[in-house]
């Protein structure tokens, strides 16, 4: 899937679009932007979508900011879908940002490329495996 970056930061960034659900369960979200950071640990949903989603939260975490600020954060255990890749379990942090933002723990199962010339993001299922076309 190739998505465009979009211009809800600036600079532009890339977010793709995703649902969000509770593992197992009947409560799902709409389609929500959600930003790629490769840089990110793991990945981050807004508080007031985890308290919709009804999850509870499995446990608490540390986590560092820019400038090195830390701060503890319930997690929680969401499966997040987007259009055309495997569906995804993982354990979420939560806090009071904008959007949903997509880590390495996310990310790690797919051929993620940023194209930073032509704004664009491809995320690949399955990755393209060494001396084949994409």
């Amino acid at each position: 899937m190739k998505y465009r970056y979009s211009d809800r930061c600036a600079p532009h960034a890339p977010f793709i679009l995703v649902t969000l659900r509770q593992p197992g369960g009947t409560l799902v979200t709409g389609e929500l932007p959600a930003q790629i950071d490769c840089g990110a640990d793991r990945s981050v949903i807004p508080l007031e979508l985890a308290e919709a989603l009804q999850l509870p939260p499995v446990s608490r975490v540390v986590v560092a900011g820019l400038g090195g600020h830390t701060r503890t954060l319930a997690v929680y255990h969401v499966e997040i879908r987007s259009n055309g890749l495997p569906n995804v379990v993982a354990n979420v942090a939560a806090t009071d940002e904008p959007h949903v933002l997509l880590g390495r723990d996310y990310l790690a199962p797919f051929r993620v490329t940023l194209d930073g010339p032509t704004q664009s993001v491809s995320i690949e299922w399955p990755p393209a495996t060494e001396g084949t076309a994409p």
